[in-house]
């Protein structure tokens, strides 16, 4: 598979992969003063992407899509393998591990978070 220079991350994961939703809370609390919650920002979707039994070609594809978005720096549009639905999104991590388990046998794990 070629890079797609679009900003599209067009590779299915395994569907072992785990999702995770978050709220960013603010919680402050003083003396004599009852604790106060509010709201950062909205909630927040991310997701842990396996890869398994991927060709040299293919790994080395979505090593070169991360590489094109500078790791974390760039957002990119990904699509939820099950319910077809749309994020904009950027890897989280600084690192790209690739691992080798055999001839022409990779597996790569990517974590990528919703963005706004």
């Amino acid at each position: 598979m070629v890079v797609n220079p679009s900003g599209t991350f067009t590779w299915v994961p395994d569907y072992t992969f785990h999702e995770t939703e978050s709220y960013a809370t603010l919680r402050t609390s003083g003396e004599g003063v009852k604790k106060r919650y509010r709201h950062k920002y909205a909630k927040r979707n991310s997701w842990s992407l396996n890869f398994r039994g991927l060709t040299a070609t293919d790994s080395t594809a979505i090593w070169s899509f991360y590489n094109a978005r500078q790791g974390p720096y760039q957002s990119f549009t990904w699509q939820h393998p099950v319910t077809s639905t749309s994020y904009k999104v950027r890897f989280t991590e600084n690192e790209f591990e690739r691992k080798q388990i055999g001839y022409d046998n990779y597996e790569v794990s990517v974590k990528i978070r919703e963005v706004f």
